[in-house]
């Protein structure tokens, strides 16, 4: 595989600033867990969920969440549910125990509503792009056996019902009805589609550490399978018939991405991460430099390496938000397409350190500020 050499857009300029308005900030949100640690050992004892507005570094909700030990065991860490924002809302789960109880709160604050109650243990929860629906990994309470997916409609307009069904990675041999010691690390991660047309599960797991991947087709509800190209367990984006998984860097100081075309289901690299969606809802590859080069600005890629084009450029350093999962600073936040997030850091003249949270236009390298919450953890000693 071979990248391009990069063309340069002439509307890319050093670090421009767009006008107060460009984006409706107030209306864009972000959301953080925040872990509860005890005071006496540190240890992290639950989690609280802060939700806001890119406007306002405080947030506009703050509560503890609600949550209950598995009483199985997986090969897998647990982790509080929460998604978003999507179309303005944030998604949690409270599981008190007996059942999981699916919520949405909107960014402005307004008051937690539910929309969903299962028996079940929910595992992981993926909102669609506009915010009305979301798609769940659901458990047996009482085995951890795997129930496929479920969706649910966020507006409390139908009932939640199966997607799709448990996947076949999960056929682990049974004795007595009793799960088995698990082999290896149990993993059920969802994506959805810029447009919401497609939700991708990978899942891995029980038996002998087999990753599979399985497509849904929202429109018609014809689940399609997949063999991914690594036993890696990622998944971080799929649209436009390409699914993107593991990404690492090159001795050459290429980063790139694994996936596979869903066409013919061939693996395939592709150059750049992290994923984005432009203006025009189409996935495509951000490319930064490595950890050992300076990263002075980044690029945008089509998915087949055409059309490498520079976005921003800087006197300082930028460094990528990530959307996915937590990163440095542990917030996730929901912009338009064609926008992204990143840090733009500089040194200032009496020797400090500037970082500055950006929303940039991919279109021509334009920015405006985002403010974002810096909340410690709660106990332990530091709060």
């Amino acid at each position: 595989m071979t990248t391009p050499a990069p063309t340069i857009d002439p509307a890319a300029t050093l670090a421009p600033s767009l006008p107060a308005g460009t984006l409706d900030l107030h209306a864009l949100g972000w959301q953080t867990v925040v872990p509860e640690l005890s005071p006496a050992t540190a240890e992290v004892i639950g989690h609280w969920l802060a939700v806001g507005t890119l406007d306002q570094a405080k947030p506009a909700w703050f509560k503890k969440l609600v949550e209950a030990r598995w009483r199985f065991q997986l090969f897998a860490t647990q982790q509080p549910v929460v998604d978003g924002p999507d179309g303005g809302r944030v998604l949690f789960v409270a599981d008190n125990g007996a059942s999981s109880e699916i919520r949405v709160v909107g960014v402005d604050g307004s008051a937690p509503r539910l929309v969903g109650t299962l028996p079940q243990v929910v595992y992981t929860a993926r909102m669609s792009p506009d915010g009305r629906s979301a798609y769940l990994v659901v458990l047996d309470r009482a085995t951890g056996r795997d129930q496929g997916v479920w969706r649910v409609s966020l507006q409390g307009s139908s009932p939640m019902h199966e997607v799709m069904p448990p996947p076949a990675v999960d056929l682990a041999r049974m004795s007595g009805g009793i799960r088995l010691a698990a082999t290896t690390r149990f993993v059920r991660t969802l994506r959805v589609s810029a447009d919401g047309s497609q939700v991708a599960r990978m899942a891995c797991g029980e038996p002998y550490g087999e990753c599979l991947l399985d497509v849904l087709t929202v429109a018609d509800g014809r689940v399609s399978p997949y063999t991914p190209p690594e036993q890696s367990g990622e998944l971080a984006a799929i649209g436009d018939g390409v699914m993107l998984g593991l990404d690492y860097c090159l001795p050459d100081n290429r980063c790139i991405t694994g996936g596979i075309h869903l066409a013919g289901g061939g693996p395939q690299l592709f150059p750049g991460t992290p994923p984005a969606i432009d203006a025009a809802g189409h996935l495509v590859l951000l490319q930064f430099p490595p950890p050992t080069r300076a990263p002075r600005g980044f690029f945008v890629t089509h998915l087949d390496g055409s059309g490498t084009r520079l976005v921003l450029a800087t006197d300082g350093s930028v460094t990528a938000i990530h959307q996915e999962g937590l990163d440095s600073q542990g917030v996730r936040m929901e912009l338009p397409w064609g926008w992204v997030a990143v840090s733009l850091n500089r040194f200032t003249a009496d020797g400090g350190y500037l970082v500055t949270p950006a929303a940039v236009r991919l279109t021509d390298g334009g920015w405006v500020g985002l403010t974002m919450p810096q909340i410690n953890p709660i106990g332990g000693g530091t709060d």
